[in-house]
């Protein structure tokens, strides 16, 4: 078994085995301990990031001991146990520190399980340490940066603006408090929501928030970075995935889309309408409720009114010697003395079917 454990200033870690017997069935003897202090760019890791780094830490310490067979790994950080655990594979928005620890685990056989941390073995040593500095350490050690300058290049922002506005700013000071110090169990406030959603992956660089390879942008910061994204009018879709390669604040989506709705140049360039798909008119209940008619011609000289009934299909076909309204109503009244009245009437709306005496009819 391998108990971990981080502090902000250390981190320790416990050997221990299952012996049979003696003071009791599977009592735990200690094989070894081991601790140091974390360096200056360590303590500015995540709580999250300082306690895998326990465990990668132990996991080499005891190389000699646990490469090759099956080994107990205990944490008292919960996300770890998802994150680290053999049946889920690390969420792709992880930060690629977090990434590639995995893939040095990957190489052992161990199952991970959460202990309280009133019960851990390796609290003590990660606190208890008479010097907060690590062996070695060098004091020019800076922090790791992977993504920060390249989303700060990409839209031609200084990574010191960044980190200064972060820290100004009330709800990112806070969630960067929280990086570092540790999220609460839950969470009442509205606008700290999204963050707290994606509290397992979230981390700083530079004192710049980072959720993956994307760098979360101040709220001063914003309208500048809307501003170059929307230089080129590449349009709303286009626009959003240059967004989610490079920066991110709660809304940004949104905040894309009203940029490129309220733009004349992009209005002008964007895609047509989709054309409304054609329908057929509904089948009528009953005969006579509803004529279609238009006129046919001039065949031979002469014009033809054609009324079709659109439950039946009955065709009329009525001679006409002109089209005007005052003939067209003469011939229809004719007509519906015959079979009645319809319901409606449908035509292209010529002059004489709009006419006003037609409308009288």
């Amino acid at each position: 078994m391998v108990t971990c454990d981080a502090s902000a200033h250390g981190i320790g870690a416990v050997l221990s085995q299952s012996v049979p017997g003696g003071g009791g069935s599977g009592a735990e003897r200690v094989v070894a301990y081991a601790s140091r202090a974390l360096t200056p760019a360590e303590r500015n890791y995540s709580q999250i990031h300082k306690e895998a780094l326990a465990i990668v830490f132990a996991v080499k310490k005891y190389h000699q001991y646990l490469y090759g067979r099956q080994f107990v790994l205990r944490t008292d950080h919960k996300p770890l146990v998802s994150i680290f655990g053999p049946r889920s594979g690390i969420p792709n928005m992880t930060a690629s520190r977090l990434q590639r620890w995995a893939l040095i685990l990957s190489a052992y056989d161990f199952k991970i399980e959460y202990v309280s941390s009133e019960n851990n073995t390796a609290d003590a040593l990660s606190r208890l340490i008479a010097a907060y500095k690590a062996e070695g350490e060098r004091e020019e050690d800076s922090p790791e940066q992977t993504y920060l300058h390249f989303a700060a290049d990409a839209f031609l922002l200084d990574y010191n603006d960044v980190r200064k506005e972060t820290k100004r700013d009330p709800l990112l000071s806070r969630v960067l408090r929280y990086i570092r110090e540790g999220w609460p169990t839950n969470n009442e406030i509205k606008e700290l929501q999204p963050f707290f959603n994606r509290r397992n992956e979230l981390y700083t660089e530079l004192d710049c928030i980072m959720w993956g390879h994307r760098v979360v942008v101040p709220y001063k910061l914003q309208a500048s970075v809307l501003q170059e994204l929307h230089e080129t009018h590449m349009g709303i879709v286009k626009t959003k995935s240059v967004a989610r390669s490079y920066v991110w604040w709660p809304g940004v989506d949104e905040a894309v889309e009203r940029q490129c709705a309220a733009c004349a140049t992009c209005a002008q360039v964007a895609d047509a309408p989709r054309a409304h798909q054609t329908r057929s008119w509904p089948w009528p209940n009953k005969p006579w409720s509803r004529i279609h008619l238009d006129f046919l011609g001039p065949m031979g000289g002469v014009k033809y009114l054609v009324i079709v009934d659109a439950c039946s299909k009955w065709v009329e076909a009525i001679k006409m010697k002109s089209t005007t309204a005052s003939q067209v109503i003469y011939k229809l009244r004719d007509l519906f003395s015959r079979y009645g009245i319809p319901k409606q009437i449908v035509s292209d709306n010529g002059p004489p079917f709009s006419s006003e005496e037609l409308a009288f009819l």
